[in-house]
């Protein structure tokens, strides 16, 4: 799957923007970070194309909630789950500071926007899907992001 398009405008200047307003720059896509984003995509039930029209369609929107989203995710630690046969995987560096954004973070934004906006019913699915810690915590926050930046 060709992820070139991010790093066109208007998916560049979304990501600029969002970077921007916290003080981070965009660092250029790895192939990893390429392959993770076509997977995130794949895992959805949203096309490829779709999410390239949805953006383009409401690229402004969507720069509003990825900032939005940004800042709440500061504000919550959604971590590991917790598996006590696994022990603690994550550790936990209080003195790590994030210099950066990788390339194409818009797209799962994007992914997210559209679950809230189209099928909120398979929000919860999808997070489950890519594996993602305390989905039911995350798809409710999304969800609160969403509503918050369609009340403007």
């Amino acid at each position: 799957m060709d992820l070139e398009f991010i790093k066109q405008s208007p998916w560049s200047d979304a990501e600029q923007q969002i970077a921007k307003r916290f003080g981070l720059k965009v660092c250029p896509i790895t192939e990893r970070m390429s392959e993770l984003n076509a997977k995130d995509i794949a895992a959805s039930d949203f096309s490829y194309d779709s999410v390239q029209e949805a953006f383009a369609n409401e690229h402004r929107v969507i720069t509003e909630f990825g900032g939005r989203w940004y800042a709440d995710c500061m504000g919550h630690d959604y971590g590991e789950e917790w598996d006590p046969e696994e022990g603690n995987q994550q550790d936990f560096d209080p003195d790590i500071k994030l210099h950066g954004l990788g390339q194409g973070f818009i797209i799962k934004y994007t992914l997210f926007y559209m679950y809230a906006k189209d099928k909120p019913e398979g929000l919860l699915d999808y997070l489950k899907r890519l594996r993602i810690p305390h989905a039911r915590n995350v798809a409710r926050d999304i969800m609160r992001v969403y509503k918050q930046v369609n009340a403007i």
